[in-house]
């Protein structure tokens, strides 16, 4: 591969500074889903190991920095082939020339960049490679919690609340995987951060991880890392969860020393209440509606007979003036007015009998919906 080719591979980066060339790289990665997730940040050390275990590959997407744009890998990291038919390129791949030439390619792409920057790497041969190191600030709990918390306020949501209970499951879950040696979120023998909360007398109503293992050089870089993964984005910006807990541990994982961190978000469930909840009297249930019913037929008949009393009321104006000075028509239609006005007096008794009844009924209404209301407080208490 001519010199050329390495240079034009290396111009994707020009205006990168060194420092964020050899530590600040991502890689996109499909889970058994199919979906791509941003993994990082990786050294360059780091990517190289990925692509000799076979995780990534030359059509990986990869970028520097977090902003930057992406690209395959084969256009930052130049391959060494023969020139034979795809036996002996999978030859070459795995022979120990081809790691040799991979290595002084690595080297070579740097020497190119810090050549253009205007760096001296005079020291810097393949030799100089090594398994990474520490040299960041410290990744701390507290400081992660509140990069976490300002990334939900950026987004418009309410801070989370440190839970002591949600930090031991978080410290528990980091811990057992570096014991294990695995990077998942269930462990070897199948137990989960839910099943973690529960054995830790956490009683959540919802509960979520999100893990990351890495080199991270600070805690921004790994709150970072998780926020440009979607799947743990939607945990730090749930509008479901209220509590967290945090745990950060530095390890050996898998050969290498490496940062295991733990988000554990939750919300709890009510507690549940060790008073007997006392259901509503279906007894007066049923008073209640044996009383609606008969105060419903009482209304029913005061109506029929205020129509009534209406009729005759004009009956009995017509009749008035149809009678004029005649004895016998006024003397019968005495007779009609002292029925109808015995009638008003039945009708207004049963007015009153019906008010009566209304309201012994809200009354029992009222107490029912009082049982109901302390069942529903007894049941869910705030």
């Amino acid at each position: 591969m001519s010199e050329r080719r390495l240079i034009e591979a290396a111009s994707h980066f020009d205006n990168i500074p060194m420092a964020d060339y050899l530590n600040d790289w991502y890689y996109m990665e499909p889970d058994f889903r199919g979906e791509l997730f941003v993994r990082g940040p990786i050294s360059l050390l780091e990517m190289r190991a990925l692509f000799d275990q076979g995780r990534i590959h030359v059509r990986t997407q990869v970028r520097c920095g977090s902003d930057s744009l992406w690209h395959p890998l084969e256009d930052v990291m130049p391959l060494v082939v023969t020139e034979g038919g795809p036996k002996d390129r999978a030859k070459a791949v795995g022979s120990p020339v081809w790691r040799k030439a991979l290595l002084f390619t690595f080297a070579f792409i740097v020497s190119v960049i810090a050549l253009r920057l205007g760096i001296s790497l005079k020291s810097f041969t393949p030799a100089s490679f090594h398994q990474p190191h520490f040299t960041g600030e410290p990744l701390e709990k507290e400081t992660i919690i509140r990069l976490t918390n300002e990334a939900r306020s950026l987004n418009g949501l309410t801070e989370l609340t440190e839970n002591e209970l949600l930090d031991t499951v978080a410290e528990e879950r980091a811990r057992d995987m570096l014991d294990k040696q695995y990077f998942a979120h269930v462990s070897p023998s199948g137990e989960g951060a839910s099943d973690v909360a529960q054995r830790t007398g956490y009683q959540y109503k919802i509960i979520a991880e999100n893990i990351a293992k890495g080199s991270f050089l600070t805690n921004q870089k790994l709150v970072d890392g998780w926020m440009q993964s979607p799947g743990h984005r939607k945990n730090i910006l749930s509008s479901d969860v209220r509590e967290i807990g945090v745990s950060i541990l530095k390890g050996t994982m898998q050969g290498e020393e490496a940062w295991v961190g733990v988000q554990i978000f939750g919300l709890q469930s009510p507690p549940v209440s060790d008073t007997t909840c006392v259901q509503p009297s279906s007894e007066l249930a049923h008073q209640i509606s044996a009383k609606k019913s008969e105060l419903q037929g009482l209304n029913e008949k005061i109506v029929n007979l205020r129509q009534e009393l209406e009729h005759e009321n004009t009956s009995i104006g017509l009749e008035r003036t149809a009678a004029g000075r005649d004895y016998k028509r006024n003397y019968e239609l005495n007779g009609r007015i002292s029925a109808h006005n015995e009638k008003i007096n039945w009708h207004n008794q049963l007015a009153g009998e019906s008010r009566e009844k209304a309201a012994s009924l809200n009354s029992m209404v009222d107490k029912y919906n009082r049982m109901v209301q302390d069942y529903r407080n007894c049941q869910n208490p705030h």
